[in-house]
């Protein structure tokens, strides 16, 4: 019951987060004087506050409850895109402000991604962690496909600012799922420094080769393809 709820309220949330990339350049767009060059800083001060934080984002997933963790994860990022969707709709929205926001939902989302990872053992029997992992890929890349199709029609039918106000909508849907799970409780180890901690991680990723390239390899598409491709359609 507990893989099932955090199934469910990740496949809404992983819906609306590809509605987001296509809606937040046509928000921007649609703003006054709004540039490609504006799309860019927005979408990336989303990356940047993800980037910023999701170190420390993996301590704390190992030091405090992973479903409260989570679950104010969900209530900041539905709020911030809930403010974004408010000022759009009541025109009101500037770069910078939507540039804020996202900055502040990508910080959110730094401690949410660590701490789902975490959490799946203590919502699956002992053994079914792989196929539980597997699942929620597999609602992420059927999000790929299905998000930005829904983002497209959502944009023409409600505006950039109402499809924002959808993907408020699936944190709420998410955090619902999280207040309802029971997940078996997690004893965290002795808590080192949080710098040792982080140095620890380093060292386990640069002791693996097919780690590190891997990360290189995605560091590499998400500079130089993602940006190309998020600018390109709008």
């Amino acid at each position: 019951r507990g893989f099932a709820l955090l199934f469910a309220g990740q496949a809404v949330s992983l819906l609306g987060d590809r509605i987001v990339l296509v809606a937040t350049p046509f928000a921007v767009l649609a703003l006054p004087g709004g540039s490609l060059s504006d799309v860019g800083v927005v979408l990336g001060a989303n990356a940047l506050g993800f980037g910023l934080l999701v170190l420390i984002g993996g301590v704390v997933a190992d030091r405090l409850p992973r479903q409260l963790t989570m679950l104010a994860s969900d209530l900041v990022r539905g709020l911030a895109q809930a403010v974004s969707a408010v000022l759009l709709l009541s025109g009101s929205a500037t770069v910078t402000s939507l540039a804020l926001l996202q900055l502040l939902y990508g910080g959110a989302e730094a401690f949410f991604r660590p701490a789902v990872l975490g959490l799946v053992p203590q919502v699956t029997d002992p053994g079914e962690e792989q196929p539980a992992n597997a699942l929620l890929a597999l609602s992420n890349n059927v999000a790929m496909v299905v998000g930005p199709a829904v983002a497209g029609v959502l944009v023409a039918w409600l505006g950039a600012g109402g499809a924002l106000a959808i993907d408020a909508g699936t944190f709420v849907v998410s955090a619902l799922t999280l207040a309802l799970m029971r997940p078996r409780p997690y004893t965290p180890a002795p808590a080192a420094p949080m710098r040792e901690q982080v140095a620890g991680g380093w060292r386990e990723v640069r002791s693996r080769s097919w780690v590190w390239t891997t990360l290189v390899a995605f560091s590499a598409y998400h500079a130089l393809v993602l940006p190309a491709i998020f600018v390109l359609g709008p």
